[in-house]
């Protein structure tokens, strides 16, 4: 299965006391035991590096995490054609449109996600769209 991480399951992963930093770790321990081929984007990343280290003071964490990613999933930049699709999108979030566009053109079975607003579209078919929750009782069944 291909799934796409959303930039706020990577700041589950490092953040413990996030509602759903659990099921985001039995996410990560499925990729590193290559269950699942993950995929993020550089964007995410940047983004995930900033609240953990600017905002939260763990730089270290997030460095070696970052490392980690590199070389053990899918890590690519946002690409001209995800944005030329992103702004294509019927929904005006230029950022969400291009992680979303990425994770179709990379053929994601699953977005993997906590945004509500995400959650809530119904225009990505037939890529899923769930929470870490809900992908982990689907790991498991």
């Amino acid at each position: 299965m291909r799934a796409f991480l959303d930039t706020n399951i990577l700041i589950d992963f490092l953040e413990k006391d996030r509602p759903s930093s659990e099921s985001s770790s039995i996410i990560w321990e499925a990729a590193r035991m290559h269950r699942i081929e993950v995929f993020v984007t550089t964007q995410s990343i940047l983004d995930m590096f900033y609240v953990v280290s600017d905002i939260h003071k763990d730089r270290q964490s997030a460095c070696d995490f970052i490392y980690w990613m590199i070389h053990h999933i899918n890590v690519e930049y946002v690409s001209a054609p995800d944005l030329l699709k992103a702004l294509a999108s019927p929904d005006n979030d230029l950022e969400d449109n291009a992680q979303i566009s990425y994770a179709e053109i990379k053929g994601c079975d699953v977005f993997i996600t906590n945004d509500r607003k995400i959650l809530k579209r119904t225009d990505l078919h037939p890529m899923l769209v769930m929470t870490p929750e809900q992908f982990v009782e689907k790991m498991k069944s």
